[in-house]
């Protein structure tokens, strides 16, 4: 999770100050999950930053779960950084 810090505006002689909420992790990893990242990324090819979990749409009930080496980062892309 990722603090956004503390914004302030002025309004006539009055300073107004607004904090900005704390994102929560888009989800979070179990130890095993760790490993196993890790374990991935030991066998990635050359140029790998690292794997990307993605839901795409798929099979009988519409959802399936992927996990893809990736070289670069896209704009959408959330972030998390494991000890592995």
């Amino acid at each position: 999770a990722e603090d956004v810090g503390r914004s302030q505006a002025r309004i006539g002689n009055a300073v107004m100050a607004s904090a900005a909420r704390v994102r929560p992790a888009p989800l979070i990893l179990t130890s095993s999950a760790e490993a196993r990242i890790a374990d991935l990324m030991g066998k990635a090819p050359a140029g790998a930053l690292g794997v990307k979990l993605s839901t795409p749409r798929r099979g009988c009930s519409g959802l399936a779960y992927s996990v893809d080496y990736v070289t670069e980062a896209k704009p959408f892309d959330e972030k998390i950084d494991t000890a592995g």
